[in-house]
């Protein structure tokens, strides 16, 4: 009997050993499903505030690119205007030219 219950005593300590290993695995498992969640809202977040800078750069890019366009239609704006006054200024040296002879 002493033996059976040596046994007993035995196969209990073991089955208590083998749960605090059971347990101790599943709390690892728990902690790196944890982190990797974790890790997955970080990269989520991240993704999410690179898209916000994407899309500001594109608001801003599209902004200069508009100023740049108007910049530039004015430029040439002004650029036909002096064409046209150097052109009648030609033609009325010309005109005075002719005159003059």
């Amino acid at each position: 009997q002493r033996a059976a219950v040596a046994d007993l005593q035995a196969l209990l300590q073991s089955k208590a050993e083998v749960m605090e290993e059971l347990e101790r695995r599943l709390e690892e498992e728990t902690q790196g499903q944890r982190e990797a969640a974790a890790a997955t809202g970080e990269a989520e977040a991240a993704f999410q505030d690179l898209a916000k800078m994407r899309d500001t750069e594109t608001q801003q890019a599209a902004k200069l690119h508009a100023e740049l366009r108007a910049e530039l239609e004015d430029w040439q704006s002004q650029a036909e205007q002096a064409r046209e006054r150097a052109r009648r200024a030609e033609a009325e040296a010309a005109a005075l030219r002719d005159e003059l002879r």
